[in-house]
């Protein structure tokens, strides 16, 4: 079992990735905390031309030095604090930007079984989630951390120049008290957070799961029922945010009994435990450095939970922050031979869907699957871009299929599933998806050549024209057809095709299937339910109880292979 990151490590990755790898950042850093020093001694140094107003006015006169000094020293503090501040959000949000696509590319470059293991709204929440994390980090650390310790260090000093050591100690023991209640409160309300987040998680894959199913829900008449079902998961949400924000209301009356008791000490020390009492112009200094600590120690509080928060939240769904995509594909590979399968045996859980199958696919052949629904035939053909595990061998030319990197099969078989969906752009994004750079001329020649390009430019503006959230706007034959334009663009040595002409009418799908099997350096394998189109491959593979195997044309359109093992 993988060990969870240390805090530590995750402050490491993050201020080495996400600041001193960014060169922005890196260049940013530096004056910035030089500007933040600066500002906040200047901050304290108030304090002691405050002190110094109060003589002027007790004595009766009026000292223009003073009065600009104060000014000067007032102005420049707010102009400095408020100008680092400025500078450095651009960090926060730069390393919100990075990990958000960092985050998200983690995702997509899983292998398929475990991203099927995360729901689509988890996924989203992670993506989110680890993002703020890392800009909440960063925050907290530039904007609150390092300036409350600039605070607490040159408060002490001046407060040991101006009223001694023992109002020092009473400062810093409250401090320590302060910061001892902060934790404990803090870490009880991360164990509610963290239940916050799997019911949060919980909810939002079942909103995702009754959006996807609205045709469902509309013909079934079930909203109630989804909406009792949604409501009762919010009831968690809604339990483990109050008991949050109940929790944040108690960790503030906490921290300002500790900043009571704190000044209330002081005061009474500076009155009473001291031979000389306290005057004026030392009260006047004691009120603005207190309202220094008061303000950094009550932001402070805020900040930590803030930190604790995006700890749980880098850590969420066990990713490593160091965890980084792959750099890209390696050289291209092509398919020079054969494919072989020996003694492939496919199960999913306990069944056995494919037991030992054997059979050679060649370079250039035109292969047809069929078998009766649920047979296995796309069990199969998914096994041969590893989105299935299976036993026995797959080889490509001579080369185990689980010895090739991910990018080597990418770059030699395109895959088109069963469901059409596209991207919410327009047809002609769609079609250039992860296709280079390709001329607008390649792909009307390439789309005339199959016989795509008369419905496309019927569209209402043709290549043009958006296709809506997963393809929604068109039919499901259209999107299929732009699916397989932007296949055969891809110029890849295999094409698998998982009944990815099925939506087509019957002219249309023989016209585009006859211009994509002519491709003589193209090996295709097609599963197909339409016997009509058996004519145009060279072999066909039967799935039937378990079994792959080869058989012939005239046995598939005669009666050695029947209804019960065909539909």
């Amino acid at each position: 079992m993988q060990k969870p990151e240390k805090n530590h490590h995750i402050l490491r990755v993050i201020f080495t990735k996400y600041i001193l790898q960014n060169p922005i950042n890196r260049k940013l850093m530096l004056p910035v905390f030089f500007t933040m020093i600066i500002a906040k001694y200047t901050e304290v140094l108030g304090a002691r031309q405050t002190e110094n107003i109060s003589k002027m006015i007790k004595s009766g006169e009026t000292h223009l030095s003073t009065l600009l000094m104060y000014s000067l020293v007032y102005v420049v503090s707010i102009v400095l604090v408020e100008i680092q501040s400025f500078f450095i959000c651009r960090v926060g949000q730069a390393g919100y930007r990075l990990a958000n696509r960092d985050t998200l590319g983690y995702f997509l470059d899983l292998d398929p079984a475990r991203f099927n293991g995360f729901g689509l709204g988890e996924i989203q929440n992670t993506v989110l989630r680890r993002s703020q994390a890392v800009q909440d980090m960063i925050d907290v650390f530039t904007l609150n951390f390092f300036p409350t310790f600039l605070t607490i260090l040159f408060v002490s000093y001046e407060v040991f120049r101006g009223m001694g050591w023992f109002v020092v100690m009473i400062i810093n023991i409250s401090v320590v008290v302060y910061l001892m209640l902060t934790i404990k409160i803090t870490e009880w309300r991360n164990k509610m957070r963290k239940k916050l987040n799997a019911a949060q998680n919980k909810t939002s894959n079942l909103m995702m799961d009754s959006l996807c199913n609205f045709e469902t829900i509309f013909s079934y008449k079930s909203i109630d029922c989804e909406l009792h079902k949604y409501n009762s998961s919010l009831k968690n949400v809604e339990y483990y945010s109050t008991e949050i924000a109940r929790s944040m209301y108690l960790l503030n009356l906490s921290q300002r009994g500790v900043w009571c008791a704190m000044s209330i000490c002081i005061i009474f020390v500076s009155c009473y435990g001291s031979s000389q009492r306290i005057s004026i112009e030392k009260f006047t200094f004691l009120i603005y450095i207190t309202g220094l600590i008061m303000k950094a120690l009550d932001n402070f509080g805020f900040m930590y939970g803030k930190y604790k928060a995006a700890i749980i939240n880098a850590k969420v769904n066990g990713i490593e922050m160091a965890e980084c995509r792959p750099d890209g594909y390696r050289t291209a590979f092509r398919l020079n031979n054969q494919i072989v399968a020996s003694n492939l045996t496919i199960k999913k859980g306990i069944n056995c869907i494919i037991e030992n199958a054997s059979f050679s696919i060649k370079r250039g052949d035109k292969v047809a699957i069929i078998g009766k629904n649920g047979s296995g035939k796309s069990t199969l053909l998914k096994s041969l871009i590893k989105l299935n595990d299976f036993e026995g061998e797959l080889m490509v030319d001579n080369i185990r299929l689980k010895d090739l990197t991910d990018a080597s099969l990418k770059s030699i078989i395109t895959f088109i599933p069963q469901s059409a969906i596209l991207f919410d752009d327009t047809v002609m994004a769609n079609i250039k998806y992860a296709n280079g750079k390709l001329f607008d001329e390649e792909i009307f020649r390439a789309s005339k050549e199959i016989g795509t390009h008369e419905s496309i430019i019927k569209l209402q503006n043709g290549y043009y024209t958006l296709v809506g959230e997963q393809g929604k706007l068109l039919s499901g034959g259209e999107r299929q057809k732009i699916l397989l334009l932007r296949a055969i663009l891809r110029q890849s040595s295999i094409l698998l095709l998982d009944e990815s002409t099925a939506s087509l009418d019957k002219e249309s799908e023989h016209k585009i299937l006859s211009s994509v099997l002519k491709m003589q350096n193209l090996t295709v394998i097609a599963i197909i339910h339409n016997l009509e189109l058996i004519s145009l491959f060279n072999k066909v593979l039967l799935v039937n109880d378990k079994k792959v195997e080869e058989v012939s044309q005239l046995n598939v359109l005669g009666d050695e292979c029947n209804d019960d093992s065909i539909n």
